[in-house]
């Protein structure tokens, strides 16, 4: 495992049109195990501690543009940025050689390369790879803290899992998007992402809910672990609601309604009142209702050793298979590995999917899923339908198959246009990702638990208004965690 203190070394490289930025020498990939953020002109992928390869607050990227990107000076320093200017600098001149030779950017100065010069400065072997030593990692920016932390909640919201055998209670994810809108707004992070912002993607259809959140924390229907941090969000996401609604206003053909107006004045006095209004909860009442949550959550879930029985019929040929969790709505089906039970005697394909531990809400309609039943030597699957069962726990299926042969895997699917399948080896690494990202929000969860009930005991002191947190390896819980387990804010 690399040192951290070596990720304040920071190599920088072309590749194929794009300047790849690796600190300590970890070069950037995005894939379940390291989130990525899109940047202005390219990527930044963070790693989150689930890979224990690569260090918890580990930010990498690249860009493909002429110019290097605001953010990379944000993020890495200025002389970061020089040493950027100075290889695209060479590539736009077409003196790159052969071969690649590194540099070293110490405090001060760019070091030359290493013996004589060329007698001919147009003849010099351009650089195609630089190192620089910088402190962006320990002693991080606000704006590198704060994409850190997005990078964050972007995978919490797509890739929480949901074992059924030892829950883990999932963020609201509402106010999930809130939050993860307020960061986008607050520092420098805004210049990181170009014309147009993220925000309104970040919301992502959550918008209409922002009002009434608003108005549950006036009424004092928030606790006190989390009204703070909710009155910071919300007045920044409310204040871009109020400016993006003026702004479809003003434009020429805009024909604003009654309505229209009357909900923009509710959006601006929203705004005003949490700024103006102080907490009104107690304590008592948070512990009670957590109380009341483990107990649910603990009587609706089964126990850890109980796994879902084979479908009927299988016998002694049941196999087992793993949800991929790239190819499923989140949340949806039990992630544990192995959950996916599955017979194909004499053609007929037998198959149980659990449906992941209840969240509380009112029940929504499930989304369609199906089941892909890959033979072997074959590149194209079978689609088999999948639905609930009665109980409401499994979706199942129970379907006469025209192909025959060995059947090597069955892939849950439940999201429109997915990947293809992963199998043999590819698949077997997909569900050691898996086990190791569900045993990192296992941790993350605990850690949540814990940090409430060390501040039950200190009644009002809330957490901080910033919610960047103050280091890159341990952020402090999302809101839509604090607020989850006590279900005062579920909608």
């Amino acid at each position: 495992m690399i040192h951290v203190a070596s990720l304040d070394d920071v190599a920088l490289r072309l590749d194929d049109g794009e300047l790849l930025i690796a600190p300590g020498g970890i070069e950037p990939r995005e894939d379940l195990m390291h989130p990525s953020l899109p940047v202005d002109g390219g990527r930044l992928c963070a790693g989150l501690g689930i890979d224990r390869e690569v260090p918890a607050g580990y930010l990498g990227g690249g860009f493909d543009t002429d110019e290097v990107p605001l953010w990379v000076e944000l993020v890495y320093g200025h002389e970061v940025v020089e040493a950027a200017r100075g290889l695209l600098a060479a590539r736009r001149a077409g003196s790159r050689g052969p071969e690649s030779h590194l540099l070293s950017i110490g405090d001060e100065a760019l070091a030359r390369p290493a013996g004589p010069p060329a007698p001919d400065p147009a003849a010099t072997i351009a650089p195609t790879a630089v190192t620089v030593s910088t402190t962006w990692f320990s002693h991080p920016s606000p704006t590198a803290r704060c994409l850190h932390r997005m990078a964050e909640g972007l995978w919490m919201r797509r890739y929480w899992p949901s074992p059924v055998g030892s829950p883990i209670a999932q963020p609201d994810r509402t106010l999930l998007a809130v939050e993860l809108a307020s960061l986008s707004l607050r520092a420098e992070a805004p210049e990181c992402f170009g014309p147009g912002g993220l925000t309104g993607v970040l919301l992502d259809g959550h918008a209409a809910a922002v009002p009434e959140l608003a108005r549950r924390v006036l009424e004092g229907r928030a606790d006190e672990t989390s009204q703070r941090r909710l009155r910071v969000i919300l007045r920044d996401v409310l204040a871009w609601l109020c400016a993006d609604r003026d702004l479809e206003a003003a434009e020429p053909d805009a024909d604003r309604e009654r309505g229209d107006a009357d909900e923009l004045l509710e959006l601006y006095s929203l705004h005003d009142d949490l700024a103006h209004s102080a907490p009104a909860r107690s304590w008592e009442q948070v512990l009670e209702e957590i109380g009341r949550a483990d107990v649910a959550l603990a009587a609706g879930a089964p126990a850890e050793d109980e796994a879902p029985e084979p479908p009927a019929g299988a016998g002694a040929c049941a196999s087992r298979d793993s949800v991929d969790w790239e190819v499923n709505a989140p949340g949806l089906l039990d992630t544990d590995a192995g959950t996916v039970v599955w017979s194909a005697d004499d053609g007929e394909l037998r198959a149980t999917a659990p449906l992941g531990p209840p969240t509380g809400k009112a029940p929504t309609a499930l989304p369609h899923a199906y089941a892909r039943v890959y033979f072997e030597g074959e590149d194209l699957p079978v689609l088999v339908d999948l639905h609930p069962d009665a109980s409401g726990r499994l979706l199942t299926a129970h379907e006469t198959l025209e192909r025959s042969g060995r059947v090597e895997c069955v892939d849950v699917v439940s999201v429109p246009r997915p990947m293809p399948a992963l199998r043999g080896p590819e698949r077997a690494a997909m569900v050691r990702d898996q086990e190791a990202a569900t045993e990192w929000a296992r941790r993350r969860t605990e850690d949540v638990y814990d940090f409430l009930e060390e501040t039950f005991p200190y009644e009002g002191r809330g957490l901080p208004d910033d919610p960047v947190p103050e280091g890159l390896a341990d952020g402090e819980p999302w809101v839509g965690q604090l607020v989850g387990p006590s279900g005062g804010l579920s909608l």
